[in-house]
């Protein structure tokens, strides 16, 4: 016979279970609203929107396209959120403050700061000192994916980069610039004065000019912490009226460890004084004032670069490279494998016939504009085509209609990679059907 105790054991047993289902059940709901409302996104359309980041600087944004600020100049502000381009760019970026410091898109990107997918196409940035197109100065902060195509940095003073003309301890990686940066020193094609910090897989191609001192390819001056640049390359001008003019970074007096790996000058000249740069005043890499925590690791130069160069791939003017190795895949298999270019076309990079391009500006597959893809498809947009990548083919059909339901095209998928090119811009429904799937996509044609 059972007891009364073992009953109300039981029966309290079973009570505290059903609570305890009740609260794991209720936490686990908790989390997930916590992490929808952690990776929640405030979407920008505008101008304003863009604005209004200042007054919320610490959130997610994305933009849903790209951004005209032509017709007023832009107010910086300081920023410590993420902004994602989502492959959309920010247009006619205008900011002409000859008298203020610190100033770009952001005024100061703070730590923990995030840019990522984002284009700056055609911008202006001139102030006193501590300029660049993504932020007047940077700590802790980290950009990828980002480019600027056009435009300009100019500072009366020094510290000006093509995205930030100070940092501290930033990462920037997968990106290019091809601004023009002119400073009196520390003037350099991605940051001007880099106190620590990582810039990899990044390319350059514009002049970088200091009116005084230390002009670098990708660096200025690299100082004060320990950092490194790795796997980028420099095309276009540096030059200086004074000394310190490096394919790579102009010059480092920095007690702490820099390095310099796997990098190559391609300029087209490193001048000092309006003449060929010698040593010590300019250097395919580097000049370096003397400190011995310079590590300069496997660089190369184009050979054409006026000049007179050691060649020495651990030296400060790295060793030389003829102008058909540096659009050859096997040379860079052979003497840079560090460079990624992936197995099957997934890498950091790709070559081309100009040289090694980073992949997601060469290859559609691996772009980073309108992309939407499932488990059989991908569909994408990019200058003004229409790309489909599919894994079924057998029999597949592939149509496209307006917003509004209209039929625009129809074609069969013959291949696993086909490009389009549909008239008709904004807002358009893509649908791939064949006997075993059917997906629907929806994107936005730019024409």
């Amino acid at each position: 016979m059972i007891s009364h105790v073992y009953i109300i054991y039981y029966i309290n047993f079973k009570l505290m279970k059903t609570i305890y289902l009740s609260l794991k059940n209720g936490l686990i709901i908790l989390m997930v609203l916590s992490a929808f409302a952690l990776n929640a996104q405030t979407h920008i359309t505008d101008r304003a929107g863009l604005e209004a980041m200042a007054n919320n600087d610490s959130i997610s944004y994305i933009l849903d396209n790209d951004i005209d600020l032509a017709g007023a100049e832009w107010v910086c502000f300081d920023f410590r959120g993420t902004l994602d381009g989502n492959g959309f760019s920010i247009l006619n970026l205008t900011a002409n403050a000859p008298g203020e410091t610190r100033v770009g898109f952001f005024k100061l990107l703070n730590a923990g700061g995030v840019v990522k997918n984002l284009g700056f196409v055609n911008a202006n940035i001139t102030c006193a000192s501590q300029a660049g197109i993504i932020a007047g100065a940077a700590a802790g902060a980290s950009i990828s994916k980002c480019f600027v195509e056009s435009g300009s940095v100019t500072t009366s003073g020094e510290l000006v980069g093509g995205f930030s003309g100070l940092t501290y301890g930033i990462t920037v990686s997968e990106s290019y610039c091809k601004a023009d940066v002119t400073g009196s020193a520390h003037v350099g094609g991605i940051i001007g004065h880099m106190n620590g910090g990582l810039i990899e897989d990044c390319r350059v191609d514009a002049v970088i000019f200091g009116t005084n001192l230390a002009a670098g390819g990708i660096v200025g001056w690299p100082h004060e912490a320990d950092g490194a640049i790795r796997r980028c390359y420099a095309k276009g001008k540096v030059g200086t009226t004074n000394a310190f003019s490096g394919g790579i970074a102009g010059v480092d007096d920095n007690p702490f460890q820099i390095e310099i790996t796997d990098c190559i000058a391609a300029q087209d000249s490193i001048i000092v004084n309006d003449s060929v740069a010698l040593v010590p005043a300019g250097q395919r890499i580097i000049t370096n004032a003397g400190d011995p925590n310079t590590v300069v690791m496997n660089n190369y130069g184009i050979e054409t670069i006026p000049g007179t160069w050691a060649d020495d791939a651990n030296g400060l003017d790295g060793a030389n490279m003829t102008a058909a190795q540096f659009s050859d895949a096997t040379f860079f298999a052979d003497n840079l494998p560090n460079w990624d270019f992936g197995m099957f076309g997934d890498g950091v990079w790709q070559m081309t016939n100009n040289g090694p391009l980073l992949a997601w500006e060469t290859d559609p597959a691996a772009a980073i504009h309108n992309s939407k893809k499932t488990l059989n498809a991908q569909v994408y947009s990019s200058t003004g085509k229409i790309y489909v990548k599919t894994q079924e083919l057998s029999n597949a059909i592939i149509k496209f209609y307006s917003i509004t339901g209209s039929l625009l095209h129809e074609a069969t998928l013959t291949s696993s990679f086909e490009t389009f090119e549909i008239i008709n811009s904004g807002v358009l429904i893509v649908e791939i059907v064949s006997p075993k799937a059917r997906e629907t996509f929806k994107i936005v044609n730019k024409l």
